[in-house]
């Protein structure tokens, strides 16, 4: 529709903007002289004076086009640094990898952090989470997009002549906190108000989205000293995200591999294409006669295993299954799981027209183990090198992690810490001794040619595989200094990763208490090789040599019939007498890291050779799953595991067998997938950042797709001062030091009460919980959801639901709106189960440089959960 001007002059708009006059001129002269009005940037005028002409454009002719905004402006000046971040030659360089052409114009958007432009005449979307490396040299752009766009509004497009930037009236307009007119009428309103200023008006106080702190030249200055550090490094990050998923895109996934195999078993038998997820073999207590593929149906009755086909396939057929008959009546495949007793039940209407025995059959005549294990070795031979610099970084980045995070703790939370985990700096030093090479500064940042040195430990340290009874451990490492005192182990995988205990007998001790619990020695007994945990027969010494030695460094296999099974039972029961660590078994003497790539390696391979051997439907499953993950330690390293290797089926052996069917995260290859990179944010930026001097705020986090008003500013209250730690027995407390006081309770951004789950408590029922307390369901929609228990300001413990790009073991979580979606507050793990508020919210510094304080101190003086009562979980 076409406007048309008012012919009455009174109402008409301006046929063009005169030079903006001041507002002592404009308004009737008062009885007494008004104070002299502060000096205006003539570039803001100048500003104001293109805005009213653009929106005079829009109202006349439907299209304001681009306003070309004056460098001194406020607005030109964050511009300005918007083109340098640009223009950086970090940034640059990833633009001409991605194969953007220089003319190319970017659609960023702030509130997500994604980046959109046509690329080769397709256009193309980068996410923070993405494998591109776009999260690696984002950080100030998005920064500073934030500042010249604040709130949801969409893609900011910012166009770079030789000389100029132009923008839209919209970006303009939303800026300086005006509305642009969508009307006629609205038009004449504005310009008629603006038309005699000689700029547009402060940003009220109160407005939380345009905070005058947030774009002052104090402000612009620090983005720009950030901005040259955080590049100053960003390629050695991206290279390291490089190295590591072209690590993790190459590892063997055996479940990806069994879905091709049972497409092309489907498209085989029945000659069209059928994804495989979408077929399930649903096996039930007999059937009714019926004319379908298998010639029986099951009318009202659930399948007592339902699984999708590529599981079904790696999961095998028993013996009972090869009974001629006995599959086709008691299974079928069917488009649907179980949940359709009441709904028609399980029939020719949703039976896939194929039995179950021609998949079998077919089945057999493919070698799959062999050609699992063919990859296995493709992999080794050609990314083993690769393979270690991931896991060195990973092993730095956990210590740099936990010792931050421990110094982070006020006195008062860090004596309520379970002996184990208070992690001192004199633990912290005698970890790093395996990486002698990089710089022992937790602050430091570190390059990739640090990582891919190998170099010995370094004396007086000493490294050794964990050895119970003999059986040692292919990825658990003893730190220690020889004399039977402080010990220290690594897990990989663990939270924390490192343990600490001030003598070997107290390290004794929490193996029993493993050993106690049939879930935790269960989950202890997975970071040894298969061949270690089956009761022994004759020859299983040469065996194992053969298999294994001298990598693994057996020591009396030979001498007794007991697996490491049965061990950890008489450990349990008291049977078993004497130390279970031999301090002088196992040591480690060269490269770390090339040992446990190693020892890995040829785990996957006794594994494979184990269960090749055994009758046991139960081993069988046992090892498909550590296959998987590559004998369970890629699945509990953050940069291989995350990345791409989600599709590899990434849980513990505790949580879940390949095979069975699983409904929360991730039960497709395709869902799988999603996240990809989200866990290497925070390890990136803690060895990469110049002045990474905190913990790293929740390192999987993304901007919420919503972006919330900010809150009000708040003034950090200055915390006690927290003397350092000193090594000391695990228990009672340190003489010579007054008690500190606690720290005040964090001011809330955020009221929370309102976003509780509405009858929270039934819906978590029957969800899974994990160790730290969140529950894991999917809803009726088929999504899946994440929810912890959270006390209020009203001192009310109510259930609230977390972002979905949480992942197990992470030191933080973010609150959604139930109903919005948005992300509201971080969150950390408490006590019992129970979450808490992150102090201030997790307010305050650039969001790419931001570190969280340490979580709320409890009130609870309860002793505190060890370990031991976390370690089940542990590889979840």
């Amino acid at each position: 529709m076409s406007l048309s001007l008012d012919p009455t002059p009174s109402l008409s708009l301006p046929l063009a903007v005169a030079t903006a006059t001041s507002n002592t001129q404009a308004q009737a002269t008062p009885a007494s002289s008004p104070p002299t009005p502060k000096a205006v940037q003539p570039d803001e005028t100048a500003l104001l004076k293109a805005y009213l002409e653009a929106v005079q454009r829009k109202v006349l002719h439907g299209n304001a086009g681009l306003i070309t905004v004056p460098p001194q402006s406020t607005l030109g000046q964050w511009l300005g640094l918007y083109r340098m971040h640009v223009e950086n030659a970090v940034v640059q360089g990833w633009l001409h990898e991605q194969h953007f052409a220089p003319d190319t114009l970017l659609s960023i958007n702030p509130s997500t952090g994604t980046l959109s432009a046509e690329i080769e005449g397709k256009t193309k979307t980068f996410h923070l989470s993405d494998t591109s490396g776009w999260g690696q040299i984002s950080g100030p752009l998005l920064e500073t997009a934030k500042v010249i766009a604040p709130g949801n509004n969409g893609d900011l497009r910012v166009r770079l002549g030789k000389d100029s930037i132009q923008v839209s009236a919209k970006v303009v307009a939303n800026f300086e906190g005006v509305s642009l007119p969508q009307t006629l009428s609205q038009a004449r309103t504005q310009i008629r108000y603006l038309e005699h200023k000689d700029s547009f008006d402060p940003i009220p106080a109160n407005d939380r989205l345009r905070p005058a702190s947030s774009r002052s030249s104090q402000a612009l200055q620090v983005q720009k000293h950030n901005a040259a550090n955080y590049y100053s490094t960003a390629p050695q990050a991206l290279a390291y995200k490089r190295l590591a998923v072209d690590v993790a895109n190459n590892l063997p996934n055996t479940r990806a591999e069994a879905k091709k195999w049972a497409d092309d078993l489907l498209l085989k038998l029945t000659g069209k294409p059928i994804d495989s997820d979408t077929v399930y073999l649903n096996r039930f207590k007999g059937g009714e006669s019926a004319d379908t593929a298998t010639g029986w149906e099951h009318t009202f009755q659930e399948p007592w295993s339902s699984l999708r086909l590529p599981d079904a396939l790696l999961k095998n057929f028993s013996e009972h299954d090869w009974v001629p008959g006995n599959l086709d009546l008691e299974a079928g495949l069917y488009t649907q799981p179980a949940g359709q007793s009441e709904k028609g039940g399980y029939g020719k209407h949703n039976q896939i027209d194929l039995k179950p025995s021609q998949v079998m059959h077919e089945s057999w005549k493919t070698d799959f183990q062999s050609q699992m294990t063919q990859k296995i070795d493709n992999f080794w031979n050609s990314h083993s090198d690769s393979y270690q610099t991931a896991i060195k970084g990973e092993f730095t980045f956990q210590a740099r992690k936990q010792f931050k995070t421990a110094q982070a703790w006020p006195a008062v939370e860090r004596a309520l810490q379970a002996p184990e985990h208070q992690f001192t700096r004199d633990d912290y030093k005698m970890v790093m001794a395996a990486v002698p090479d990089l710089p022992l500064d937790e602050n430091a940042p570190i390059s990739v040619d640090q990582l891919k040195a190998k170099t010995p430990i370094k004396a007086p340290v000493q490294a050794n595989a964990l050895s119970i009874h003999g059986f040692t451990s292919s990825d658990i490492v003893r730190f220690s200094a020889g004399d039977g005192g402080r010990q220290v182990l690594y897990i990989p995988g663990a939270e924390p990763a490192f343990l600490r205990f001030d003598s070997a007998q107290k390290l004794e001790q929490w193996l029993i208490d493993q050993a106690k619990d049939p879930k935790k020695s269960e989950a202890l007994a997975s970071h040894f090789p298969m061949i270690y945990r089956q009761d022994q027969t004759a020859g299983f010494a040469a065996r194992a040599a053969k298999v294994l030695m001298p990598l693994l460094w057996f020591t009396h296999v030979g001498e007794t019939k007991d697996g490491l099974d049965t061990h950890l039972k008489k450990m349990a029961s008291g049977e078993l007498k004497g130390p279970a660590i031999d301090a002088s078994h196992s040591k480690i003497t060269g490269d770390l890291f090339t040992t446990l790539a190693t020892t890995t390696q040829e785990r996957m391979k006794s594994d494979a050779d184990v269960v090749i051997k055994s009758n046991s439907e139960e081993t069988r499953d046992t090892w498909l799953n550590d296959i998987t993950v590559a004998a369970g330690l890629l699945a509990k390293l953050a940069p291989i595991a995350a990345p791409v290797a989600a599709v590899a089926v990434v849980t513990g052996l505790t949580e879940l067998a390949l095979g069975a069917e699983k409904t929360s995260s991730g039960d497709t290859v395709q869902e799988r997938d999603e996240g990809a990179s989200k866990a290497f944010d925070g390890l990136l930026n803690t060895l990469f950042s110049v002045g990474a001097s905190s913990v790293p705020e929740d390192p999987f986090a993304l901007p919420p797709e919503k972006e919330l008003p900010l809150g009000e500013p708040i003034t950090p209250t200055p915390a006690n001062e927290v003397a350092e730690p000193q090594p000391g027995p695990s228990e009672g407390t340190r003489a010579g030091k007054p008690a500190p006081q606690p720290l005040p309770d964090s001011r809330s951004l955020i009221p929370l009460a309102k976003y509780a789950v509405p009858e929270g408590e039934a819906l978590i029922k029957n969800a899974t919980r994990d160790a730290l307390g969140v529950y894991r369901m999917t809803d009726d929609t088929g999504a899946f959801r994440q929810f912890v228990r959270l006390t209020d300001e009203t001192g009310t413990s109510k259930v609230f639901e977390i972002s979905g790009r949480y992942r197990t073991g992470d030191s933080f979580a973010k609150i959604i709106d139930p109903d919005t979606r948005a992300g509201l507050t971080v969150i950390t793990p408490g006590r019992d189960g129970e979450w808490a508020r992150a102090p201030g919210d997790g307010a305050g510094l650039f969001a790419w440089l931001r570190r969280p304080v340490s979580p709320t101190p409890s009130d609870d003086l309860k002793s505190p959960p060890t370990f031991a009562d976390e370690f089940v979980d542990i590889d979840a």
